[in-house]
């Protein structure tokens, strides 16, 4: 079933109903709707707030402007995402994978459509002569 997601609104705080979805704007069934939280950019699916980099807590509201559920994001490492799986699960992903499966294999897509390939570094530490 397809979700209205223009009826719904993103906070960062738990007082205020945040950001609206853009008018039209659908999430289908099996899909999903990458939101990308930073405080310079309010467009598209740009709430205009960023996350704090010690953790903090979104909220959801309905169009009755009730909170329809929460989540706590926890303090992250720098460019890892905090991503959801089919059962419902959150955790600190391995790798950014904007767009495509939260998965080894949907990182992997999202880097050939990038047009990106892994890149392999070797550190040697070699004795002082």
């Amino acid at each position: 079933k397809e979700l209205y997601s223009h009826i719904y609104k993103l906070s960062d705080k738990p007082d205020e109903l945040g950001f609206t979805f853009p008018q039209g704007s659908t999430i289908g069934a099996d899909s999903y709707l990458v939101v990308y939280c930073h405080p310079d950019d309010g467009s598209g699916a740009h709430p205009g707030f960023g996350l704090s980099r010690d953790g903090e807590t979104l909220y959801l509201y309905n169009s009755a402007n009730v909170c329809v559920q929460t989540v706590d994001v926890p303090a992250l490492p720098d460019d890892l995402p905090y991503t959801r799986d089919a059962s419902g699960t959150w955790s600190i992903g391995d790798y950014g994978t904007p767009g495509y499966p939260n998965t080894e294999d949907g990182h992997n897509a999202w880097m050939s459509a990038m047009n990106l390939s892994p890149v392999t570094v070797v550190i040697s530490i070699l004795p002082r002569p």
